[in-house]
């Protein structure tokens, strides 16, 4: 039996060899990939950022504030309990941006290529 010239490079190079639209297509994706990680993680920080400008600080004046008025008696007990609860529930979102934004950070650099060199710097 005959082999065809085409054959006898796959068995030189022990099988399948990507074609050179597969290996375009796969760069492509992770361009595509690499930008979307990117993307993300410049939202997502830029919201981190505002949260900690902004949200983390008034946050913990108001439920300093609630307390005040509850104990001054302006506040019954139930909206006090209510509304320590929305500023618990604000704190928790505020918590999970920071665990977003982390988890962003990382896929940026895992899709760059940056994060191995990242793990193995000396510091």
């Amino acid at each position: 039996m005959r082999t065809t010239g085409k054959q006898c490079g796959l068995a030189a190079t022990g099988g399948y060899q990507p074609s050179l639209r597969s290996r375009w297509l796969a760069a492509w994706e992770m361009r595509a990939q690499l930008k979307s990680a990117g993307q993300r993680y410049t939202l997502v920080s830029d919201a981190w950022k505002q949260w900690l400008s902004q949200g983390r600080s008034s946050l913990q004046k108001r439920i300093r504030l609630l307390e005040t008025l509850w104990r001054a008696g302006e506040i019954s007990t139930t909206d006090y309990l209510l509304q320590v609860q929305q500023a618990l529930d604000t704190q928790i979102a505020g918590i999970e941006l920071h665990g977003d934004f982390w988890n962003a950070w990382l896929a940026w650099m895992n899709h760059s290529a940056s994060l191995d060199n990242w793990l193995n710097t000396e510091n």
